[in-house]
């Protein structure tokens, strides 16, 4: 695990615990998501748990040090933050999971890794893949967003730039030809707007 990373995502979280205290709403802006698991362990121990998580992303980022084919941490957060893997990533701030599995949402995936796919399946995990989209349309994601808010109080947003195509989001790392486009990722975000407490 890099050091300067752990060392990035206490500050964050440090900095997102004060201001959710605070009563402030956060939005944090990164390179690449693994910021998140900095941010969302903050706002997770400021609001003791009370936490759901909307996380939209062409990538599953639910690796851990043993099943990551490339090593790199962006590719392990919501795994850390469901309280899988390494300690030192699991335990960031304060020595707990900050996010459970019944109270987390994956959209947008089209590219997972093969230990990812079997966490997804192990744990029951709740994934809107595109393919779902293209099937069935956003009515079923609305639907468990909806279930999801009133699950939970508190829901934060994370979204990877990649979940949108790249004809509308060219300048990301790994730019995905099968993304959202500007009227589905506008119209999702209407959506969780208007139906869950957003912080």
């Amino acid at each position: 695990i890099n050091i300067l990373s752990n060392q990035f995502s206490v500050s964050s979280a440090k900095k997102t615990f004060k201001l959710i205290q605070e009563g402030e709403k956060v939005i944090a802006l990164g390179g690449d998501h693994s910021l998140c698991l900095g941010v969302i362990s903050g706002a997770s121990v400021a609001l003791k748990g009370n936490l759901g998580l909307i996380y939209l992303d062409a990538h599953g980022d639910m690796n851990t040090t043993k099943t990551t084919l490339t090593g790199n941490i962006h590719g392990m957060p919501l795994a850390a933050l469901m309280g899988f893997g390494d300690k030192q990533l699991t335990n960031v701030y304060k020595p707990k999971r900050k996010i459970s599995k019944e109270h987390m949402l994956h959209i947008g995936g089209n590219d997972f890794d093969p230990g990812e796919l079997d966490l997804i399946e192990r744990e029951n995990l709740q994934c809107f893949k595109t393919i779902d989209m293209l099937f069935d349309g956003l009515k079923p994601l609305f639907e468990r967003v909806n279930k999801l808010s009133k699950k939970i109080k508190n829901i934060w947003v994370s979204l990877d730039l990649d979940a949108i195509d790249e004809i509308y989001a060219p300048g990301v790392g790994m730019p995905n030809k099968a993304g959202f486009t500007y009227r589905e990722i506008t119209t999702i975000a209407d959506y969780i707007g208007k139906h869950c407490n957003v912080v």
